[in-house]
């Protein structure tokens, strides 16, 4: 089989065992041989591929709730809490960020894996994707977040930095909420 289409098929098979929640037992043995898997080729420096969470990134873009899939976020710094994002300088939802100075990050659990993805194929621009969503604000009132998802941290924009395609939005998180049921399973303090 021809690297191409054998990758073609791990991407199909991991998305699938990802989706149907059976990753345990997905095995890239069954895909590749072991020197395949054991070597190592050099393939650039301009983007570094690992398994990321995704989240949803949430701002008032012209007085309307506006959300964009993001798997660039990080927090950054443990006490006071910030988050950094990394937007591509084209988003609509970066301008909503700026204009505010307030941004929320939420994460989605499994089941909301469409709506996710939907978030990230679609403009703000064009489509009202807050709309598929129940929108709720916190104290900074205008960093609107996401109620069917688990967690949701509110955060005032503390700096943006420009890189040459991205803007890195940190902020000082404001408040962070999380679903009574998952509360109850992770201790809080």
């Amino acid at each position: 089989m021809r690297g191409e289409a054998r990758s073609d098929n791990l991407c199909k098979a991991f998305l699938d065992k990802t989706l149907t929640g059976a990753l345990e037992s997905f095995n890239i043995c069954d895909y590749f041989n072991k020197e395949d898997i054991m070597s190592k080729v050099e393939i650039g420096s301009d983007r570094i591929y690992y398994p990321m969470p995704c989240s949803l990134v949430g701002a008032n873009v012209a007085g309307k709730a506006n959300y964009l899939t993001v798997a660039w976020f990080s927090m950054v710094n443990p006490e006071p809490a910030y988050l950094a994002v990394a937007m591509n300088k084209a988003h609509y939802t970066n301008s909503g960020i700026k204009a505010n100075g307030t941004f929320s990050v939420n994460i989605p659990s499994s089941d909301m894996a469409e709506k996710t993805d939907y978030c990230g194929m679609v403009s703000g621009r064009k489509f009202d994707k807050a709309a598929i969503f129940e929108t709720f604000y916190g104290k900074l009132e205008t960093a609107p977040m996401i109620k069917e998802f688990p967690f949701n941290v509110e955060c005032r924009l503390v700096q943006t930095v420009d890189l040459p395609a991205e803007e890195l939005f940190s902020g000082k998180s404001s408040r962070l909420t999380a679903m009574k049921a998952v509360s109850l399973r992770v201790p809080l303090t």
